[in-house]
């Protein structure tokens, strides 16, 4: 696992030598999120989790501190679903948008 904060960025507000483990984690991996499990489970508010894995990269963010898988929620990559009504200001073109 690689762990990097400011703290160890020369140059970065808050550049310093020494312990931080109250600074949010940033890691990758191909294990799938167990919030009640280690490293999940010892990750400070605000961590970054990039699971890789067949390819593809899925981020997410720790939100809260219960050890439960819930704490880490999906950060969306785009897309998403429109319930309602919906204005447009501007100009759409063809691809931008997709009517079931």
């Amino acid at each position: 696992m690689t762990r990097i904060s400011n703290k160890d960025i020369p140059g970065l507000p808050g550049y310093e030598l020494g312990n931080y483990a109250d600074e949010p984690w940033f890691w990758h991996g191909s294990s799938a999120i167990d919030g009640d499990v280690t490293p999940f489970k010892d990750a400070p508010l605000d961590s970054l989790y990039l699971y890789r894995v067949a390819g593809s990269v899925t981020v997410y963010v720790k939100i809260a501190h219960a050890e439960a898988d819930a704490d880490w929620v999906q950060i969306a990559r785009g897309g998403g679903t429109i319930t309602g009504d919906l204005t447009v200001t501007g100009t759409v073109t063809a691809g931008d948008v997709s009517i079931a």
